[in-house]
């Protein structure tokens, strides 16, 4: 068990120096004492222990996860599960961390290092909101609940890659108050890209949006196979290879949505993936929130409710487009599954949305199982979407600049991909020429 300490945020040298041996290497046994305090009931002793194992890394993680195995094992049964819970989010930087059991960096350079220093590529999540928090941008909460918690998944993400992630900017949230004691609370807008960097932080590719595990797990694993083919050449050469990489993908691809089109050629000469970067969907001018929202299915689907009642016109796609995708997704829902992992984590979160409701086991496993096969179509659409449409755009760009500087990289994705720009504050949901009959438009600075 001989890693260095990370010495991060709140966490001091004094701090740190407790928990190392001559040499810099961890002390297991101080460890193993921290999570053993990072359950207590001192809130104050609680919070030091967590920091430290934090800037442990993630081996801070593992023994956190492995001191308390049988709280896990009991769930919600066992009086100290919900500070456990808290625990590993704090240390692992990411909600529901019981479920995927992962580390993320939120400092890119100390990830840098650590990829350095394990020879690995760095996966790094962009996303609005932050994923330590419930209220995170709806595209990430996805992620949480159908990629990282996926047993597959989280082991090859654990094992292979330095995760990181960083946040682009507020999620917006609407609170909707029925006057009866009832409040909705959700998220607008946003979307989310995990980017394969090498060591020093440069994209290597570009993983946008929602994908089905099986089909997330096929482009980290493509990353990075190619972050080893470019270690260790030179820069001339590594964009050379990257060019060629690049290349291949794209013949892949087109011989991809061949296959995909021959089950609906009616739909696919409508949605038929081009050259100038101007997916049909898209309009001209700046754009709106349900524009936005509307390239990603599943997001669209808990938002678009919400988007309507706020717009004051719905500048929606055109309709033969929007249901091509959705039909071609009929076809290709069959192959998204689920692990029993992932379908746990979702179970737990759909029972306690309806926690008040008088309903049978039967009647919740009946909402279950519509839930899940809800979630299988629109993760099929966007995994269509994502493939065929932008995940090839963000490649050219990659491509078109060499190894691009990932800010620049990824404020154009934000803008001219996920139609979210950093010049609108609004985010599309206060367009200028809408008349809103409302003092200052209804825009206000909270405070």
């Amino acid at each position: 068990m001989r890693r260095f300490v990370h010495v991060i945020g709140l966490v001091t040298i004094a701090l740190a120096a407790t928990l190392t041996r001559a040499g810099g290497v961890v002390d297991s046994q101080a460890i193993r004492a921290l999570a053993s305090d990072a359950l207590g009931e001192d809130g104050a002793r609680a919070a030091r222990a967590t920091a430290a194992l934090r800037a442990v890394g993630p081996l801070g993680l593992e023994v956190l996860i492995a001191a308390h195995k049988d709280v896990l094992q009991r769930g919600e049964a066992d009086p100290r599960w919900a500070r456990l819970r808290a625990a590993i989010d704090r240390v692992a930087a990411q909600r529901d961390a019981y479920a995927s059991r992962l580390y993320w960096y939120t400092d890119l350079e100390l990830a840098k290092a650590a990829a350095r220093e394990t020879g690995r590529p760095i996966l790094s999540l962009r996303l609005l909101g932050r994923l330590d928090e419930e209220m995170s941008c709806a595209n990430s909460r996805l992620f949480r609940s159908l990629l990282y918690a996926n047993q597959e998944v989280s082991s090859v993400l654990r094992q292979r890659f330095v995760l990181h992630w960083q946040s682009v900017r507020p999620v917006p949230r609407v609170r909707v108050d029925f006057g009866d004691g009832r409040v909705l609370e959700r998220t607008i807008t946003g979307n989310s890209i995990h980017y394969v960097l090498d060591a020093e932080g440069r994209p290597l590719d570009a993983i946008p949006g929602l994908w089905s595990p099986r089909g997330f797990l096929a482009e980290v694993l493509r990353g990075e196979a190619l972050s080893r083919q470019l270690a260790g050449l030179d820069k001339p050469n590594r964009a050379s290879a990257l060019l060629v990489a690049y290349d291949r993908s794209a013949l892949e691809t087109q011989t991809a949505w061949a296959a995909v089109a021959a089950s609906r050629p009616e739909d696919a000469l409508l949605l038929a993936p081009g050259e100038d970067d101007t997916p049909k969907a898209r309009a001209t001018g700046r754009p709106e929130a349900l524009q936005a929202g509307a390239i990603t299915a599943t997001k669209m689907a808990m938002e678009r409710p919400i988007l309507s009642a706020l717009a004051t016109r719905l500048p929606l796609p055109e309709p033969a487009t929007e249901g091509g995708w959705a039909r071609i997704a009929e076809t290709e829902a069959a192959s998204v599954e689920f692990d029993p992992a992932t379908v746990a984590l979702i179970a737990r979160k759909v029972a306690s949305g309806h926690g008040g409701e008088e309903a049978t086991v039967l009647e919740h496993a009946a909402r279950l199982e519509r839930t899940l096969e809800k979630l299988k179509r629109t993760v099929a659409e966007d995994e269509l979407r994502n493939r065929f449409e932008l995940q090839p755009r963000v490649r050219r760009w990659i491509a078109r600049a060499g190894l691009a500087d990932l800010d620049r990289l990824n404020q154009r994705v934000y803008a001219e991909l996920f139609l979210t720009p950093n010049d609108d504050p609004w985010l599309g949901l206060a367009p200028d020429d809408a008349y809103a009959a409302i003092e200052k438009e209804g825009k206000r600075e909270s405070r």
